[in-house]
């Protein structure tokens, strides 16, 4: 039976039964045969890439060389799991039972802990499990498997360890002895264990460094007198040595505020106001103002989260929200200890750092990003967010324009700690490659300092500003904080670092406001102002640009004297009036890069560069890479008359039609859209159009955009874009209006063969980081 139609062309039948034969033999061939990790990892990804809709997209951490976020262009990983009756669970054991190699998991029943499915108000649903070997938890191991509201998987995220086979899990130190380290390396006199487990450690988990894994003593040490004090100790269980330690305490409608009478035991505090009850007039051996900062900041805390994010308390089942004030003598701070909230003198007079303090157990009952290197600045930036969101929407404190963004402006005596859009008042970094990041191992790897960077992105996102050649449009506090919320609670693991963080939030705005909304590119250009998804202190990071990424392409056209499809042949004559036009910003693209264009590469490209736009000028070069999505955005307001939007266009590719695609778009519609491929390449540049009629008089953000699948590259090269004012233009375009259909299968090629930028290997399967 033949699998082509009698016009030569696949039938939907034939394309159908040739993937399920792909599968099979793969499928086949991995029973078969006893692989190394990384070709178990590539015929992963190859057969994910046969089911996901869209060019699939694999971040790799570079310490253990699996795969940390995985996600396809268009939303979908694959389908193939959303049966009738299938739970979530078992929706996401079965993908990771097929895929599970691109994480270096294998046999997944045994390996990874169900710790919760949590469902959102859009119906998607969110898999989270822990790696666990021979019984004993991974630490910092949490793997996302996110299913949309119709059992398809859209997203896996989070941080593995492999290669776990031959790890001893039978300790040889007892529990007791772990213990008494950890409470010696406290240092106090009434040190004691409250908490110990046996857990596997790799600490390159949290600190991005290549690192050996350990079985330890996961011991929590604690003080009656100094909590504050606490620290999470993991003693080695085969020699007895720390190999790891970070602040078990992080700097929470139902509530109860305790006076502890500038006394540090809390078995001897008091009772000084209750859920309901009216405001204090005094307090013994402490103030009412504190008692009632307090338990105030703190329900206006609960209301924040309640009425943005419909979350009962920091636990989401109503836990009630304790806090303790007046404690010590002169003790200059405030804490959350796991179960209660404690302030130093006067520290309850700033609302935002009450509600700063209920946000470290909001996160801990979430992703529970680990106090410590980049995941523990996370944790204190999230705070940060939410504590000074709780402030500028409460009505009380001082939200001045000169102190709005200041963490702490109300605590008297000592005033702001921190400035969230401009850290660098206070020496913190406000960009990762900042010389303000901190990159020692005081300050649990400086989780203070470094919490400016997303800081600073955040108040970018709700207030705007021109920030390091980025203009951005302020989104309000609303948006920006749902997204924050979503990034936190949804896609962040224990382990996350700064490129999570960035990814969590363009994956969260794309899940509540669309891709390509005004919200999306606000979110992308404070990422990519702050370069959230740059190294940090040296490693981590996106994939760096490729070496000789502006360099001139090789097959540039050579310019010719030809006029462009729609171009005047002569000069106008004087009675001759010309259509008028409404310039964008750098439309020529001739003032350089990150002048009134926004730009997006995955493979973190330059896209607007000298020597690819017509007559070798500049112009923006999109694709030109495997794997690779590309856009350029700016906001423009259409005429009322309306408009045409008017641009040069070039397409060169070595790849089959339906593969690669460009598209022209209006926020998040494709008004024109490209089929790159060798029969489609043009002869230089032509001119393409689109009708602006439909967005007439609104303010809108216009977009070139290429996606490119994972072999024979194509090319988008745009160049002098304008408006016309008035009708559409006549002007006929053969390239547009390309269909996704479903493509003829590709042979046996150069996989991987890249037409112009270059890659370092023939066949990477990969995004490195």
């Amino acid at each position: 039976m033949s699998l082509r139609s009698s016009s030569g062309k696949p039938t939907l039948w034939g394309s159908a039964l040739l993937l399920l034969v792909i599968v099979i033999v793969v499928s086949i061939a991995l029973a078969g045969t006893v692989l190394s990790a990384p070709d178990q990892q590539n015929a992963a990804k190859s057969l994910l890439q046969q089911q996901s809709e869209g060019a699939l997209h694999v971040d790799v951490y570079g310490p253990t060389g699996t795969a940390r976020w995985v996600y396809a262009e268009r939303g979908i990983l694959t389908r193939e799991f959303a049966r009738q009756g299938a739970t979530p669970e078992s929706v996401a054991r079965a993908f990771l039972d097929r895929y599970g190699a691109l994480f270096g998991i294998d046999q997944q029943a045994e390996r990874l802990q169900l710790m919760k499915v949590e469902t959102d108000a859009a119906g998607r649903q969110h898999v989270r499990f822990n790696q666990v070997e021979k019984g004993v938890a991974v630490f910092g191991a949490d793997l996302v498997v996110h299913l949309n509201a119709d059992g398809a998987v859209t997203v896996v995220n989070g941080y593995t360890l492999p290669n776990t086979a031959a790890l001893n899990t039978k300790p040889s130190v007892q529990e007791q002895n772990a213990g008494q380290v950890a409470v010696n390396r406290l240092g106090v006199q009434d040190g004691y264990v409250a908490e110990s487990s046996l857990v596997l450690l790799n600490p390159g988990l949290i600190t991005d460094q290549a690192s050996d894994t350990y079985l330890t003593y996961r011991v929590r040490a604690d003080s009656e007198t100094q909590p504050h004090l606490a620290q999470w100790v993991f003693v080695d269980a085969q020699t007895g040595e720390v190999r790891f330690s970070y602040p078990a305490v992080t700097d929470g409608k139902s509530r109860q505020t305790y006076n502890m009478q500038h006394r540090t035991s809390y078995t001897r505090a008091t009772l000084a106001r209750s859920e309901g009850q009216g405001a204090v007039t005094s307090a013994t051996r402490c103030t009412a103002t504190d008692v009632n900062n307090a338990h105030d900041y703190a329900g206006d805390t609960y209301d924040f989260y309640f009425s943005h994010f419909n979350r009962d308390s920091y636990d989401n089942n109503g836990a009630t929200l304790r806090s303790y004030v007046c404690y010590g003598n002169n003790y200059q701070n405030a804490f959350w200890d796991g179960t209660r909230m404690t302030y130093g003198d006067g520290f309850a007079a700033a609302d935002d750092v009450v509600a700063h303090e209920l946000s470290h157990a909001v996160t801990e009952r979430t992703s529970n990003l680990v106090y410590s290197n980049q995941s523990g600045a996370l944790n204190e930036s999230f705070s940060d967010i939410f504590g000074e969101s709780v402030d500028l929407t409460n009505g009380s404190g001082t939200d001045t324009t000169g102190v709005r963004w200041d963490m702490g402006e109300d605590i008297p005596g000592i005033g702001a700690i921190r400035d969230m859009l401009d850290p660098t008042r206070f020496g913190d970094p406000d960009r990762t490659d900042s010389g303000n990041m901190y990159c020692g191992t005081a300050d649990s790897g400086g989780v203070h300092t470094n919490s400016g960077v997303p800081n600073k992105a955040y108040a970018l996102m709700v207030d705007g500003g021109t920030f390091n050649g980025y203009t951005i449009a302020g989104i309000g506090i609303n948006d920006a904080a749902a997204i924050a919320y979503r990034t936190n609670a949804v896609y962040l693991t224990s382990s996350a670092k700064f490129l999570d963080a960035y990814n969590g939030f363009l994956q969260s705005c794309d899940d509540l406001y669309g891709a390509g909304s005004a919200q999306c590119t606000t979110v992308w250009k404070a990422l990519e102002a702050t370069k959230m998804n740059g190294p940090v202190c040296g490693t981590g990071g996106a994939t760096p640009t490729p070496s000789g990424p502006t360099a001139t392409p090789t097959n540039t056209p050579t310019p010719t004297n030809t006029p462009l499809p729609g171009a005047p042949t002569a000069t106008p004559t004087a009675t001759s009036t010309p259509p008028a036009t409404s310039p964008l910003t750098n439309g020529d693209f001739e003032a350089g890069a990150n002048v009134g264009w926004g730009e997006y590469s995955s493979h973190n490209y330059a896209l607007v560069m000298s020597g690819v736009g017509q007559n070798s000028s500049w112009g923006a070069w999109l694709g030109g890479a495997n794997r690779e999505t590309s856009e350029i955005a700016q906001s423009y307001v259409v005429p009322a008359t309306g408009g045409t939007l008017n641009y040069a266009y070039r397409i060169t590719s070595s790849d089959w039609c339906g593969w690669d695609y460009g598209y022209v778009r209006v926020n998040n519609t494709d008004v024109v859209t490209y089929n790159l491929c060798a029969s489609n390449a043009t002869n230089g540049f032509v001119q393409g159009s689109a009708d602006l009629s439909a967005y007439a008089g609104q303010t809108v953000t216009l977009k070139f955009r290429s996606t490119t699948d994972s072999s024979y590259s194509s090319s988008l090269y745009i160049d002098n874009v304008s408006v016309t004012v008035g009708a559409a233009s006549e002007v006929v375009d053969p390239h547009a209006g390309a269909e996704m259909t479903t493509p003829e299968p590709k042979g046996d090629g150069p996989i991987g063969q890249s037409e112009e930028r270059s890659e370092s290997t023939l066949f990477i399967p990969f995004v490195q980081n």
